[in-house]
């Protein structure tokens, strides 16, 4: 037999040998695209810089009175901040406190809110930066297949708006549908919560009162290795509350961007997040 040009990798000790049951079933191409999945749920059950055409499309949405032709603002000139249509923030957000959702810690603020429930639903968030963010995350959550179908129903119904609803509802039960079979799961069931943490957000103030409201989360990769994510989102003033604009791709998908890392002018959420094991659950 002919001297291999390459030598064979190294292989790490304690690691499956190829060819062993351990070795396939990790290497598993169904596996990996499950991985990819739930991470990809961990970060929007977290639901979070970079402004995506996402964001920048549902902005269209809003506005009142402009054609289509019309010069574009300036957050859409670039894909950097602009400084000047940041809110005034603090650095952090401390009257916070989480709420266990089926594994999933969501913040409720004393002067953000929300403050009350309607039937599955979170509701009743302040017309502020800090209601807009904890909004953001907590409406982001209820509308994706991390939540019960009950509730992202509801919400999807109820608290999401814009062009892009119906095609994200199907998005979202196809989503549900095929994670709930890939984890042997029965209809109605919740899906494993995933890992990934909220860090932080960022509010842009957009004409009419409205809000493009930038969500940092922090997940691991299959390996281990920390992964920054942010998720972009529209939330408009309609009827008393926030509602989110659904992307107008109609996928949670579009509204994520991976970064290199976490922004040092983030608005951290204080108290962090903590895991869901201290957590007191919701009824």
């Amino acid at each position: 037999m002919p001297t291999p040009l390459v030598p064979p990798p190294r292989r790490t000790p304690g690691a499956p040998r190829p060819g062993s049951v351990t070795y396939a079933r990790a290497h598993d191409p169904a596996r990996q695209r499950a991985r990819r999945r739930r991470t990809q749920i961990a970060v929007l059950g977290v639901i979070a810089i970079v402004f995506p055409a996402t964001a920048l499309s549902a902005w269209n949405v809003l506005r009142d009175g402009e054609s289509a032709s019309s010069g574009p603002p300036a957050i859409e000139q670039s894909a950097a901040p602009d400084p000047s249509g940041q809110s005034p923030a603090p650095t952090s957000s401390s009257d916070l406190t989480w709420v266990d959702h089926d594994g999933t810690p969501l913040p409720v603020s004393a002067t953000a809110g929300p403050t009350r429930q309607d039937g599955p639903l979170d509701v009743g968030y302040a017309d502020t930066d800090l209601g807009a963010a904890v909004a953001a995350l907590n409406i982001s959550y209820a509308a994706s297949a991390a939540a019960r179908p009950e509730v992202f129903r509801a919400a999807l119904d109820r608290q999401v708006t814009g062009p892009g609803r119906d095609a994200l509802e199907v998005y979202v039960e196809r989503d549900y549908a095929g994670s709930r079979v890939a984890a042997g799961l029965p209809d109605g069931a919740v899906l494993p919560a995933g890992d990934g943490t909220a860090v932080g957000y960022r509010v842009t103030a957009l004409p009419a009162g409205n809000r493009h409201v930038q969500l940092v989360v922090t997940a691991p990769a299959a390996d281990g290795s920390p992964q920054v994510f942010s998720a972009d989102v529209v939330m408009t003033w309609s009827g008393g509350d926030w509602k989110l604009v659904a992307p107008t791709e109609g996928t949670w998908d579009s509204a994520i961007s991976q970064l290199s890392e976490v922004p040092g002018d983030l608005v951290r959420f204080d108290p962090p997040q903590p895991a869901p094991a201290s957590l007191g659950g919701d009824d």
